[in-house]
Parts: C-alpha cells; sequence; structure tokens
C-alpha cells in the first residue's frame, strides 16, 4: 500500500547523495521487504531501535532473509498523530528528519553505499472524527557486495593453498637440514678414510637435490603470497 512512498524516500535520500557528488542508491524491492518488516515489527512490539528484542541488528535480519550480497546499515524514523499519510509527506518528513539528526544525517551521505530500500508501516486510528496515523519508517542502505563475495570466496582458497605450500616448505626446509648434516658428516668421516669417494658424492648429490627443491619451493610460495596479496587488494577496493 504504500510502497510509492517508500520508492519516493529512497529517491529523496539518492537525490541527495547525487547532489553531493555520492553514489545513487540502486533500489532493492528484496532490501525493501526486510525494512517494512521491520518498521512493521517495531509498531507491534512497541519499540524504536536498529536492534530488535531478539537481538537482530540490520545485517542480521538482512541476512536472515536470505539475502547475501548487500552489507547494510539502516536510518530509522517515526512520527505518531500525523494528520496525513500520503507519499509526499511520508519522505519528506522522514528525510527531513534524517537531515537534522546527525547520526542519521552522516549515514545518509556515507560514500560506499549504493544500494537501499525502504519499508513503511503506517496504523491509522480516530480520535474525534478525525484520522491520525503513526508511522513508522525504515531506510537500509546497503552496499553491493557480490564482488567482493566473489574475490572474498577465491581469496580463501588461495589462503588455504598458501597454507598448505608453507607446510611443504617446511618439511623441504627440515628435510634439506637432515640431508646437509648427513653429507657433513660422510665428508668429514671421508677425510678420515671412513667413507668413499663414492659415498661422499652420494651424499652431496641428495642434499644439493634436497636444497634445489627447497628453494623452488621457497619460489612458489613467494608468488602465492603475490596473488594473496593481490587479491588483499581487490578486496579492500570492492569493499569502497
Amino acid at each position: 500500500m504504500y510502497q510509492e512512498a517508500e520508492r519516493a524516500t529512497n529517491a529523496r535520500v539518492s537525490a541527495f547523495r547525487e547532489g553531493r557528488g555520492l553514489q545513487t542508491l540502486a533500489y532493492s524491492e528484496a532490501v525493501a521487504a526486510v525494512a517494512r518488516a521491520h518498521s512493521e515489527d517495531m509498531a507491534k512490539r512497541g519499540y524504536f531501535e536498529h536492534e530488535n528484542p531478539d537481538g537482530l541488528g540490520p545485517q542480521d535480519r538482512v541476512e536472515a532473509a536470505g539475502i547475501t550480497d548487500f552489507s547494510c546499515g539502516e536510518n530509522l524514523y517515526t512520527v505518531s498523530n500525523a494528520r496525513q499519510d500520503d507519499v509526499d509527506y511520508i519522505s519528506t518528513e522522514a528525510f527531513t528528519g534524517w537531515l537534522n539528526s546527525p547520526g542519521h544525517y552522516e549515514n545518509m551521505i556515507t560514500p560506499r553505499w549504493d544500494a537501499g530500500g525502504v519499508g513503511v508501516y503506517v496504523v491509522a486510528h480516530r480520535e474525534f472524527l478525525l484520522t491520525y496515523y503513526d508511522i513508522w519508517v525504515t531506510h537500509l542502505l546497503c552496499k553491493d557486495i557480490t564482488e567482493y563475495n566473489s574475490i572474498k570466496a577465491l581469496y580463501d582458497t588461495e589462503v588455504a593453498l598458501l597454507k598448505q605450500m608453507e607446510e611443504e616448505l617446511e618439511y623441504l626446509r627440515s628435510e634439506h637440514d637432515r640431508l646437509r648434516a648427513e653429507y657433513k658428516a660422510v665428508e668429514e668421516q671421508y677425510v678420515n678414510n671412513q667413507a668413499t669417494r663414492q659415498e661422499m658424492e652420494a651424499a652431496y648429490t641428495l642434499q644439493e637435490e634436497a636444497r634445489l627443491r627447497f628453494n623452488a619451493q621457497v619460489e612458489a610460495v613467494n608468488r602465492q603470497v603475490g596473488v594473496v596479496n593481490a587479491l588483499v587488494e581487490g578486496l579492500n577496493a570492492a569493499a569502497g
């Protein structure tokens, strides 16, 4: 019933942001449904908070609705005994209320937001033949994190691979140290005529092969560190 007012409210905030060189807010009906449910819940359970009595904040409620591609903050507005409930009144009242509240204002101009959804819930009651309206407005301000989630999944995979490679590097390090110690022992035995030249050369070959495997793994680990660092940069950029 109040979907036009919801879209108008988001549009007012979006235009305000655009006028300050900020990203406009693409409208999400899925997010609006979450916002609408919160406005209704506040009205029916008698509270006015970002966190509901069940301990769920804005992001919790968005994720509980199965929405995983948005990171969200929230602005709330309520007015009691209003004489009207038309689109212009609701959108103007909510926007003006946020404009005059430092915390809500800062939230409106947070650069990272690029999407939004508004939920309006209204209770009408009559007194002395006049109709009054109690109005609750929830505006979820969101960042589309689809790209972030995609990069994060890849990052987690590459970090797990890096951990495995580092474990292999430690094994190769210890193996090289062991074979080098064995070569030194055989070399000393050769000097003391307790080992043949062939035994010394064989021990040297083993420790040299281990050294080459270790060095190759060092290079591989360094390349993997570069991959992970590049993904970190991508995550930071996607996070805005």
